[in-house]
């Protein structure tokens, strides 16, 4: 649901969604879904110009992927990574994020 509402411009209203789905995650013990949430919440601030903040919550959704062991979910936090760097002016540390990104895409094949 808080992809629509970033889809439509809101991404504060997507804030709430995706806290929630954090808070739920972390009650329950459901690592994954923690570390989706703070993706998505990552995205959210991006769309919102607080790039830093989204650096933040990527850098954690990325922790925690590699904690869990999930590839997939691992090269998305760095893809994320790589848009926050990006954003804001650090081509450099951006490209480093991008190649992991495309590293482990290949060799999940996705």
């Amino acid at each position: 649901m808080g992809s629509s509402y970033v889809d439509l411009g809101k991404a504060e209203v997507a804030l709430q969604y995706f806290e929630r789905a954090r808070m739920v995650g972390e009650s329950e013990g459901e690592r994954a879904l923690v570390a989706v949430a703070l993706g998505d919440l990552g995205n959210a601030y991006a769309n919102l110009g607080d790039t830093r903040q989204a650096l933040d919550y990527c850098e954690q959704s990325l922790a925690i992927a590699r904690e869990i062991g999930n590839r997939r979910m691992k090269g998305t936090a760095l893809g994320n990574l790589g848009n926050a760097c990006r954003n804001l002016g650090d081509v450099r540390r951006a490209i480093g994020y991008y190649e992991q990104c495309l590293e482990i895409a290949r060799k999940i094949r996705d």
